[in-house]
C-alpha cells in the first residue's frame, strides 16, 4: 500500500489528468511504467454516469475505450500483466 500510496501522489497523475493531450497522456504512462517498480494495475478510470453518456457520447467513448486501450498499451510495453477491473 505504501507503493501505491508514492506512485498515487506522483505530479504525472496530476498532469495527466488534466491534460487533454492524448499523446501527452501516453507519454505520462509509460513515464509513470518507467519510474515506479508496477506488477498490476487498479482501473477505475471508467465514466458511468446515463443521462450525462447520452448527452456526451463521444467524450465517455473517449475515455471509456481510448483510455483503457492507452492504459492497456502501456502495461504492455512495461510488461505489465495484471489489471484489476473496478465496473
Amino acid at each position: 500500500m505504501h507503493r501505491l500510496l508514492d506512485v498515487r501522489r506522483s505530479s504525472l497523475l496530476y498532469n495527466w489528468a488534466l491534460d487533454p493531450d492524448a499523446r501527452k497522456r501516453v507519454a505520462v504512462l509509460d513515464s509513470l511504467f518507467a519510474r515506479h517498480p508496477i506488477t498490476a494495475v487498479m482501473h477505475f478510470a471508467g465514466l458511468k454516469a446515463v443521462g450525462e453518456s447520452v448527452q456526451k457520447p463521444l467524450e465517455y467513448y473517449d475515455n471509456n475505450v481510448h483510455g483503457t486501450l492507452r492504459l492497456l498499451g502501456a502495461m504492455r510495453r512495461a510488461n505489465v500483466k495484471t489489471l484489476k477491473v473496478k465496473t
